[in-house]
């Protein structure tokens, strides 16, 4: 059975960002370095690809399979995590 992707990972020209729903960010635990962001439209977190999404990834034990690539999206324009909360 193969697993169903969850998570989008988007990447512009210089990064990339795992979009996660901000409860899960939560529940996982992880501190998010300030390079993260979070849209307060949809509650959602954009882990930056170096740590945050590294760290989530470890804490909740999600694999590469549950994640769709897609490169039509960045967040820069959006809040900041750190400053979300």
């Amino acid at each position: 059975m193969t697993q169903q992707s969850k998570y989008n990972y988007y990447a512009d020209a210089e990064h990339a960002w795992l979009e996660v729903p901000r409860s899960e960010v939560e529940a996982s635990g992880i501190s998010v370095t300030p390079y993260s962001y979070y849209d307060p439209e949809t509650d959602k977190v954009y882990l930056e690809e170096d740590v945050d999404m590294m760290n989530f990834m470890k804490a909740t034990g999600i694999t590469l399979a549950s994640i769709r690539m897609l490169n039509d999206f960045s967040p820069r324009k959006l809040p900041l995590y750190e400053k979300a909360k």
